[in-house]
């Protein structure tokens, strides 16, 4: 059986559950204002993180705060699933803009459904969707190969 993919390389799962509260709060602000600003401010955060730089992402700041806040302790994670799960967000909130700019309701409604629900998943449940979705991938990649 496949998993989502494993590195040594570990992140604070903490603040990873943490900023998905904020993508959950800033998804549900961009389908109820439409407002095509904060669907390019999660893409360009999603795209932050994917780049390697966490110091610009506002939603890993919010996290922080969140976690000093709250007095929440941290707790170890795999990078490597978070980042599968990044690539998600960052294609959901691109295709969010796209939606909100050329007003296809349908589309926005849809993507910012999905991605309200990956976050909620993951901030509630600690349960990774694009996890799920890229083991499957390997299956059916692995199962057309042969």
């Amino acid at each position: 059986m496949r998993s989502c993919p494993i590195s040594f390389e570990k992140i604070d799962a903490t603040k990873a559950r943490l900023s998905a509260f904020t993508v959950l709060l800033l998804t549900l602000l961009a389908l109820f204002t439409l407002s095509w600003f904060i669907a390019l401010f999660l893409f360009l955060d999603f795209g932050v993180r994917l780049a390697r730089k966490p110091q610009y992402s506002v939603a890993l700041h919010m996290a922080t705060l969140l976690q000093m806040l709250l007095g929440i302790p941290s707790r170890t994670g795999d990078a490597a699933a978070k980042r599968v799960a990044a690539y998600f967000g960052l294609t959901f909130s691109l295709l969010l803009l796209v939606g909100i700019g050329f007003s296809w309701m349908w589309l926005v409604w849809f993507v910012g459904g999905m991605l309200i629900l990956c976050s909620a998943l993951e901030l509630f449940f600690d349960y990774c969707v694009g996890c799920q979705v890229y083991t499957w991938y390997l299956t059916i990649k692995e199962d057309l190969s042969r």
